[in-house]
């Protein structure tokens, strides 16, 4: 899936519109952010991290989406494969 270009596909999903913020983004970056090569690949999209903090800083979310979006940000900084890629784009201001 990574081949095929979802690293790209998620900025858009995590754009969404103007109701309430949808649980999906969230769901696919918690479970691709727990395998290496899919942090990588993350990292290497241009848009990715900044559209997934902009998302993650929308009002909306329910709390089980709340605990994922907890733990995305505990798999960016935990692992040095992405920690300073997610603090270069926003994540710890």
């Amino acid at each position: 899936m990574l081949h095929e270009g979802l690293a790209k596909l998620l900025p858009s999903l995590a754009k969404g519109g103007d109701g309430p913020a949808s649980p999906v983004p969230a769901t696919i970056f918690a479970k691709l952010l727990r395998h290496p090569q899919a942090r990588l690949a993350i990292c290497s999209e241009s848009q990715a991290l900044r559209t997934l903090f902009a998302y993650m800083s929308r009002d909306g979310h329910d709390t089980t989406t709340i605990d994922l979006l907890s733990s995305i940000v505990c798999d960016l900084l935990v692992h040095a494969n992405t920690r300073h890629k997610a603090v270069a784009d926003g994540l710890v201001a």
